[in-house]
């Protein structure tokens, strides 16, 4: 009974959560479409907002989506030689808390499918 009830509040917590939606990674032609329908901001504005914002340089950039949300995944280097990956909302630019679930799923899968 107690396995039961265990898995029945573990599914009824993973249907109301969408960090436990599919998660993907978005191909070049996906990113063009998402932002050209302005579902995402461009890599351009992208970059230039997170070198402002962080004070690095962007070397790599991932994008993924999980549902119809992207999050882009960006690799900040510092003029010390530190490297950083910082999770960006695709629609708005912002940086998102590296302590969020979301951050810290898309973190998890770009890691593993490196």
């Amino acid at each position: 009974m107690k396995i039961m009830i265990t898995s029945l509040l573990a599914v009824s917590f993973s249907l109301s959560q969408p960090a436990f939606a599919e998660l993907r990674e978005l191909s070049q032609t996906d990113l063009r479409h998402a932002v050209s329908t302005d579902r995402a901001i461009a890599s351009h504005q992208l970059f230039q907002n997170v070198e402002t914002q962080t004070g690095g340089t962007v070397i790599s950039m991932r994008a993924f989506a999980i549902e119809d949300d992207i999050t882009f995944r960006l690799l900040v280097r510092y003029d010390s030689g530190m490297l950083d990956a910082i999770m960006i909302d695709g629609l708005t630019g912002e940086i998102i808390p590296a302590t969020t679930q979301i951050a810290a799923r898309v973190s998890a899968f770009a890691e593993a499918s490196q």
